[in-house]
């Protein structure tokens, strides 16, 4: 089973303030990019957005492992009898 990833507005966020901290980085080295106060603040921005997008994401897995812990909980099947038997688990790879 193969799965594709999806871009959510976590992933997006996180990119773009990566990449906005990165061109800035270089427009400032290479000197394309003067001292205005503005343009100072840049790597401000591009940081406040990539911690956006990693605390939505961060956000979202714990929303998912809640769900899972209360799945969890919700299991009530003892397990009684398993018998004297040896079982092999063989996974098919697609």
């Amino acid at each position: 089973m193969k799965h594709s990833h999806r871009w959510g507005s976590a992933d997006v966020l996180t990119w773009i303030g990566i990449l906005t901290i990165v061109l800035w980085a270089l427009g400032k080295s290479f000197g394309f990019i003067s001292s205005p106060v503005w343009v100072e603040m840049i790597p401000v921005y591009g940081a406040a957005t990539a911690l956006a997008g990693i605390s939505i994401g961060i956000g979202r897995t714990l929303q998912k492992l809640d769900r899972v812990i209360s799945d969890v909980d919700q299991i009530n099947h003892p397990v009684t009898d398993h018998g004297k038997r040896l079982h092999v688990i063989e996974i098919e790879r697609v």
